[in-house]
């Protein structure tokens, strides 16, 4: 064990292997596990504990076991890309102490040391034509999907979770595909009608399609899991969460629908009330995103009076959603959706799926708010951007009425 005074500099590793390295170098260096055991030994010394993964960790552990937190900095990739190994070898301690950092950076850093985590510097695009300006997927999200019944949401999310397959969603960093890229957890819908829909999408409605679409259709199904219907057991979050934790290990899935919110089993604390309860579920989803890099979707429904009977545009916000304002203000991703008709004063009497999106966390690149007027083909179960019906259903959103030209 090192013996140290109060102007050394320890570097502790967690790769024995480094310990030559830095010998060579002229670097005093000892393994965390001899660190931890022999702390009177080192004590006055200042530690920096290096390594690709565990950097915080270990100064952790040391701080725990009573060593002082100002007497430990840590490097990592963050501080370091080219990895501990590169570092040790270079024998230069002053550039080392030049990239560690406090034991805390992981939880609170300077405005300098602020860098895009290469996963969250990743966008893959919706797949659906005139979305992508609104909607470029992070790898981790929680994203709340609120609006009436039988809006299209669900629907919606459907095209969007095969979009998700057959796109870069449905891949590893590697390029390889993933064996289940999404579980749409749907206790209301139809298995059937989902499956058949799926194949209309893929086949672009072709009644006779051919042995390559039809191929195309079923490999892309395969790579959808649903709920069955049948399902008898408790529908509580725990059990989802554990089946999220399973299917993510062994299929690689990333993309998760819970279709909708209202048809679980939620179970409280005692004297938690639903705000509350919302809170505590909205934050579990929120770090398991952020531990598995996934997507977790939740879709809910809104009030009666949110919106109106005769078919007209009311907005209104994810904060309205049933429940609990949490839903909106814990999302990562907020997006409204309502059939109404935008174009009957022009003798235009469908009825459109609008989607509007509320709320974006990182405007700069995960697409911008605002609202979109889609036209669904039952045939071909595919939506498609309507571009005058979007600009009048985004003034009906805001509140504003566009001036008839030369007015």
């Amino acid at each position: 064990m090192l013996k140290s005074t109060t102007t050394e500099t320890i570097v502790v590793v967690n790769n024995r292997d480094l310990i030559p390295i830095a010998k060579a170098n002229d670097i005093k260096a000892v393994h965390i596990d001899e660190a931890m055991s022999g702390l009177a030994e080192i004590a006055g010394a200042k530690l920096i504990c290096i390594d690709d993964v565990n950097a915080y960790d270990m100064g952790e552990r040391l701080i725990e076991q009573g060593v002082g937190r100002r007497d430990i900095t840590c490097v990592d990739v963050q501080t370091f890309a080219e990895g501990s190994r590169e570092l040790i070898s270079g024998g230069d301690m002053s550039f080392i102490r030049e990239c560690s950092r406090p034991s805390h950076f992981n939880v609170v850093r300077s405005l300098e040391d602020a860098r895009d985590d290469p996963d969250d510097r990743v966008r893959i695009p919706s797949g659906l034509p005139g979305l992508d300006h609104h909607l470029k997927w992070r790898k981790n999200e929680v994203v709340i999907f609120t609006g009436p019944y039988g809006c299209g949401k669900s629907m919606l999310l459907h095209i969007l979770a095969i979009r998700w397959v057959m796109g870069d969603g449905g891949k590893y960093p590697d390029g390889s595909e993933r064996e289940v890229p999404v579980w749409l957890c749907t206790w209301e819908d139809d298995p059937i009608e989902q499956k058949e829909n799926l194949y209309r999408h893929i086949c672009h409605g072709v009644q006779d399609a051919d042995k390559m679409q039809l191929a195309a259709a079923r490999a892309v199904a395969k790579r959808v899991y649903h709920t069955h219907p049948k399902f008898t057991r408790t529908r509580n979050l725990e059990w989802y969460l554990d089946m999220v934790r399973m299917m993510n290990e062994e299929y690689g899935t990333n993309f998760f629908v819970l279709d909708p919110w209202s048809e679980f089993d939620h179970e409280r604390f005692n004297f938690e009330n639903e705000t509350e309860y919302c809170k505590r579920i909205m934050r579990e989803l929120n770090k398991l995103s952020i531990e598995l890099t996934v997507i977790f979707i939740v879709v809910t429904h809104i009030p009666k009076a949110k919106y109106s009977d005769d078919g007209s545009v009311k907005p209104f916000r994810t904060a309205d959603a049933m429940g609990s304002v949490q839903f909106g203000s814990s999302a990562s991703r907020g997006i409204c959706c309502l059939r109404a008709k935008v174009r009957a004063d022009l003798g235009d009497d469908r009825d459109y799926l609008i989607v509007h999106f509320d709320k974006v966390k990182i405007e700069r690149n995960m697409g911008r708010k605002g609202t979109v007027a889609m036209l669904y083909h039952e045939d071909r179960h595919a939506l498609e951007k309507q571009e005058e019906a979007s600009r009048m259903a985004a003034d009906m959103w805001t509140g504003t009425v566009r001036k008839k030209e030369g007015s």
